[in-house]
Protein backbone atom coordinates (compact mmCIF):
# COMPACT_ATOMS: atom_id res chain seq x y z
CA UNK A 1 0.00 0.00 0.00
CA UNK A 2 2.90 2.35 0.83
CA UNK A 3 4.43 1.69 -2.63
CA UNK A 4 1.09 2.39 -4.30
CA UNK A 5 0.77 5.65 -2.35
CA UNK A 6 4.29 6.70 -3.36
CA UNK A 7 3.48 5.88 -6.99
CA UNK A 8 0.29 7.93 -6.81
CA UNK A 9 2.25 10.89 -5.41
CA UNK A 10 4.78 10.62 -8.23
CA UNK A 11 1.97 10.57 -10.77
CA UNK A 12 0.41 13.65 -9.20
CA UNK A 13 3.80 15.38 -9.16
CA UNK A 14 4.20 14.65 -12.88
CA UNK A 15 0.69 15.89 -13.58
CA UNK A 16 1.52 19.10 -11.69
CA UNK A 17 4.59 19.63 -13.88
CA UNK A 18 2.57 19.14 -17.08
CA UNK A 19 -0.08 21.66 -15.99
CA UNK A 20 2.49 24.30 -14.97
CA UNK A 21 4.50 23.82 -18.19
CA UNK A 22 1.35 24.34 -20.27
CA UNK A 23 0.46 27.53 -18.40
CA UNK A 24 4.01 28.90 -18.79
CA UNK A 25 3.94 28.56 -22.56
CA UNK A 26 0.50 30.15 -22.72
CA UNK A 27 -1.50 27.00 -23.37
CA UNK A 28 -4.62 27.06 -21.23
CA UNK A 29 -5.23 23.72 -19.46
CA UNK A 30 -8.77 22.41 -19.51
CA UNK A 31 -10.71 23.13 -16.35
CA UNK A 32 -11.51 19.49 -15.75
CA UNK A 33 -7.78 18.71 -15.54
CA UNK A 34 -7.40 21.37 -12.82
CA UNK A 35 -10.39 20.01 -10.94
CA UNK A 36 -9.11 16.44 -11.29
CA UNK A 37 -5.77 17.47 -9.79
CA UNK A 38 -7.43 19.20 -6.83
CA UNK A 39 -9.64 16.17 -6.19
CA UNK A 40 -6.56 13.96 -5.92
CA UNK A 41 -4.69 16.12 -3.39
CA UNK A 42 -4.11 14.29 -0.13
CA UNK A 43 -0.90 15.60 1.46
CA UNK A 44 0.65 18.92 2.44
CA UNK A 45 2.93 18.78 -0.62
CA UNK A 46 -0.05 18.16 -2.86
CA UNK A 47 -1.81 21.13 -1.30
CA UNK A 48 1.18 23.43 -1.90
CA UNK A 49 1.22 22.39 -5.55
CA UNK A 50 -2.53 23.01 -5.74
CA UNK A 51 -2.06 26.59 -4.52
CA UNK A 52 0.63 27.15 -7.16
CA UNK A 53 -1.67 25.90 -9.93
CA UNK A 54 -4.63 28.00 -8.79
CA UNK A 55 -2.42 31.10 -8.47
CA UNK A 56 -1.13 30.64 -12.04
CA UNK A 57 -4.60 29.80 -13.32
CA UNK A 58 -6.34 32.77 -11.66
CA UNK A 59 -6.90 34.81 -14.86
CA UNK A 60 -9.16 32.06 -16.20
CA UNK A 61 -10.76 30.62 -13.09
CA UNK A 62 -13.44 33.18 -12.17
CA UNK A 63 -16.24 31.35 -14.02
CA UNK A 64 -15.72 28.20 -11.92
CA UNK A 65 -14.58 29.85 -8.70
CA UNK A 66 -17.27 28.10 -6.61
CA UNK A 67 -16.03 24.63 -7.50
CA UNK A 68 -12.36 25.66 -7.30
CA UNK A 69 -12.76 27.03 -3.78
CA UNK A 70 -14.72 23.99 -2.65
CA UNK A 71 -12.11 21.58 -4.00
CA UNK A 72 -9.28 23.57 -2.43
CA UNK A 73 -10.95 23.56 0.98
CA UNK A 74 -11.62 19.84 0.78
CA UNK A 75 -7.99 19.26 -0.24
CA UNK A 76 -6.88 21.28 2.80
CA UNK A 77 -9.16 19.21 5.03
CA UNK A 78 -7.74 15.94 3.68
CA UNK A 79 -4.22 17.22 4.29
CA UNK A 80 -5.14 18.29 7.84
CA UNK A 81 -4.25 21.89 7.01
CA UNK A 82 -7.13 23.71 8.70
CA UNK A 83 -5.32 27.08 8.78
CA UNK A 84 -4.98 26.89 5.00
CA UNK A 85 -8.71 26.15 4.69
CA UNK A 86 -9.55 29.19 6.82
CA UNK A 87 -7.23 31.35 4.70
CA UNK A 88 -9.16 30.23 1.61
CA UNK A 89 -12.35 31.43 3.30
CA UNK A 90 -10.77 34.85 3.95
CA UNK A 91 -9.54 35.10 0.34
CA UNK A 92 -12.90 34.13 -1.13
CA UNK A 93 -14.69 36.71 0.99
CA UNK A 94 -12.24 39.46 0.04
CA UNK A 95 -12.47 38.60 -3.68
CA UNK A 96 -16.26 38.25 -3.43
CA UNK A 97 -16.11 34.72 -4.79
CA UNK A 98 -18.97 32.41 -4.02
CA UNK A 99 -18.72 29.23 -1.99
CA UNK A 100 -21.23 26.44 -1.45
CA UNK A 101 -22.88 25.99 1.94
CA UNK A 102 -22.22 22.24 1.81
CA UNK A 103 -18.44 22.64 1.78
CA UNK A 104 -18.73 25.21 4.58
CA UNK A 105 -20.65 22.71 6.71
CA UNK A 106 -18.09 20.01 5.88
CA UNK A 107 -15.30 22.27 7.11
CA UNK A 108 -17.14 23.07 10.34
CA UNK A 109 -17.84 19.37 10.88
CA UNK A 110 -14.18 18.41 10.34
CA UNK A 111 -12.94 21.18 12.62
CA UNK A 112 -15.33 20.01 15.32
CA UNK A 113 -14.25 16.38 14.90
CA UNK A 114 -10.62 17.47 15.28
CA UNK A 115 -11.43 19.36 18.48
CA UNK A 116 -10.60 22.72 16.88
CA UNK A 117 -13.56 24.50 18.47
CA UNK A 118 -12.17 28.05 18.34
CA UNK A 119 -11.24 27.63 14.67
CA UNK A 120 -14.69 26.18 14.01
CA UNK A 121 -16.35 29.27 15.52
CA UNK A 122 -13.97 31.58 13.61
CA UNK A 123 -14.77 29.79 10.34
CA UNK A 124 -18.50 30.05 10.95
CA UNK A 125 -18.24 33.80 11.53
CA UNK A 126 -16.45 34.16 8.18
CA UNK A 127 -18.86 31.87 6.33
CA UNK A 128 -21.92 33.65 7.73
CA UNK A 129 -20.84 36.90 6.04
CA UNK A 130 -20.80 35.65 2.45
CA UNK A 131 -22.14 32.09 2.04
CA UNK A 132 -25.92 31.84 1.50
CA UNK A 133 -27.53 28.97 3.38
CA UNK A 134 -24.82 28.54 6.01
CA UNK A 135 -26.96 30.16 8.72
CA UNK A 136 -29.19 27.12 9.03
CA UNK A 137 -30.43 24.91 11.91
CA UNK A 138 -28.31 22.04 10.54
CA UNK A 139 -25.19 24.17 10.98
CA UNK A 140 -26.13 24.97 14.55
CA UNK A 141 -26.61 21.28 15.34
CA UNK A 142 -23.20 20.40 13.84
CA UNK A 143 -21.46 23.02 15.94
CA UNK A 144 -23.35 22.40 19.19
CA UNK A 145 -22.64 18.68 19.03
CA UNK A 146 -18.94 19.34 18.43
CA UNK A 147 -18.69 21.75 21.35
CA UNK A 148 -20.38 19.36 23.77
CA UNK A 149 -18.30 16.40 22.56
CA UNK A 150 -15.25 18.45 23.45
CA UNK A 151 -16.57 19.47 26.89
CA UNK A 152 -17.17 23.06 25.80
CA UNK A 153 -20.63 23.38 27.35
CA UNK A 154 -20.27 27.05 28.23
CA UNK A 155 -19.20 27.94 24.69
CA UNK A 156 -22.14 25.93 23.35
CA UNK A 157 -24.62 27.95 25.41
CA UNK A 158 -22.96 31.26 24.49
CA UNK A 159 -23.03 30.37 20.79
CA UNK A 160 -26.66 29.27 21.10
CA UNK A 161 -27.53 32.58 22.76
CA UNK A 162 -25.76 34.58 20.04
CA UNK A 163 -27.73 32.62 17.45
CA UNK A 164 -30.97 33.57 19.21
CA UNK A 165 -30.01 37.23 19.58
CA UNK A 166 -29.20 37.41 15.87
CA UNK A 167 -32.77 36.34 15.17
CA UNK A 168 -31.76 33.14 13.39
CA UNK A 169 -34.40 30.45 13.19
CA UNK A 170 -34.33 27.87 15.96
CA UNK A 171 -36.07 24.50 15.86
CA UNK A 172 -36.99 22.26 18.81
CA UNK A 173 -34.44 19.73 17.52
CA UNK A 174 -31.68 22.27 18.19
CA UNK A 175 -32.74 22.51 21.82
CA UNK A 176 -33.03 18.72 22.00
CA UNK A 177 -29.47 18.24 20.74
CA UNK A 178 -28.17 20.85 23.19
CA UNK A 179 -29.91 19.30 26.21
CA UNK A 180 -29.03 15.73 25.23
CA UNK A 181 -25.40 16.78 24.95
CA UNK A 182 -25.46 18.32 28.41
CA UNK A 183 -27.12 15.23 29.89
CA UNK A 184 -24.58 12.96 28.25
CA UNK A 185 -21.74 15.00 29.77
CA UNK A 186 -23.51 15.09 33.12
CA UNK A 187 -23.82 11.30 33.14
CA UNK A 188 -20.05 11.01 32.67
CA UNK A 189 -19.14 13.74 35.15
CA UNK A 190 -18.16 13.42 38.79
CA UNK A 191 -19.59 15.46 41.62
CA UNK A 192 -17.84 18.77 42.01
CA UNK A 193 -17.21 22.04 40.19
CA UNK A 194 -17.32 20.50 36.71
CA UNK A 195 -20.76 19.00 37.27
CA UNK A 196 -22.03 22.21 38.89
CA UNK A 197 -20.83 24.19 35.85
CA UNK A 198 -22.70 21.83 33.51
CA UNK A 199 -25.90 22.17 35.53
CA UNK A 200 -25.54 25.95 35.58
CA UNK A 201 -25.11 26.06 31.80
CA UNK A 202 -28.11 23.77 31.32
CA UNK A 203 -30.21 26.09 33.49
CA UNK A 204 -29.45 28.90 31.04
CA UNK A 205 -31.01 26.79 28.29
CA UNK A 206 -34.16 26.62 30.40
CA UNK A 207 -34.39 30.42 30.21
CA UNK A 208 -34.12 30.26 26.40
CA UNK A 209 -36.86 27.64 26.26
CA UNK A 210 -39.15 29.83 28.34
CA UNK A 211 -38.56 32.84 26.08
CA UNK A 212 -39.28 30.70 23.00
CA UNK A 213 -42.45 29.19 24.52
CA UNK A 214 -41.04 25.67 24.50
CA UNK A 215 -40.70 25.08 28.22
CA UNK A 216 -43.96 23.11 28.38
CA UNK A 217 -42.84 20.68 25.69
CA UNK A 218 -42.82 17.20 27.34
CA UNK A 219 -39.52 16.22 25.71
CA UNK A 220 -37.80 19.39 26.88
CA UNK A 221 -39.15 18.96 30.40
CA UNK A 222 -37.89 15.40 30.58
CA UNK A 223 -34.43 16.41 29.39
CA UNK A 224 -34.27 19.32 31.83
CA UNK A 225 -35.26 17.15 34.77
CA UNK A 226 -32.55 14.54 34.24
CA UNK A 227 -30.04 14.41 37.08
CA UNK A 228 -26.91 12.23 37.10
CA UNK A 229 -26.48 9.57 39.80
CA UNK A 230 -24.68 10.69 42.93
CA UNK A 231 -21.73 8.86 44.43
CA UNK A 232 -23.99 7.54 47.18
CA UNK A 233 -26.75 6.47 44.81
CA UNK A 234 -27.35 2.87 43.74
CA UNK A 235 -26.65 3.76 40.10
CA UNK A 236 -23.10 4.91 40.82
CA UNK A 237 -21.72 1.40 40.60
CA UNK A 238 -23.08 1.03 37.09
CA UNK A 239 -20.66 3.59 35.70
CA UNK A 240 -21.29 6.60 33.48
CA UNK A 241 -22.57 6.67 29.94
CA UNK A 242 -25.32 8.62 28.24
CA UNK A 243 -28.70 8.58 30.02
CA UNK A 244 -31.28 6.44 28.29
CA UNK A 245 -34.76 7.66 27.37
CA UNK A 246 -36.17 5.38 30.06
CA UNK A 247 -33.93 6.96 32.71
CA UNK A 248 -35.02 10.43 31.70
CA UNK A 249 -38.69 9.45 31.74
CA UNK A 250 -38.41 7.83 35.17
CA UNK A 251 -36.77 10.92 36.63
CA UNK A 252 -39.40 13.13 35.00
CA UNK A 253 -42.16 11.08 36.67
CA UNK A 254 -40.40 11.32 40.01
Amino acid sequence: EAEAEAEDNLELKEEFKIIIDRIQIGVLPRRHSIFKFLEQCRTKKDLRRAFVIVDRYKPWMTVKCVRTGSLLIRAAIRAGEFDAAIKILHDHRQMRFRLSASVGKDLLDELGAAGEIDKMIESYKILATFVPGIVHPETLVIMIRAMLRNDEGEKAVEFFEQWRIAGSRLKPVSYKVLLEGFNSNLAKSEEGEARDALLKSRDRVKDFLQKDNLLKDPTMLQLLQYMPPTAAGPEASQGGGEPTAEEVQEQAKA
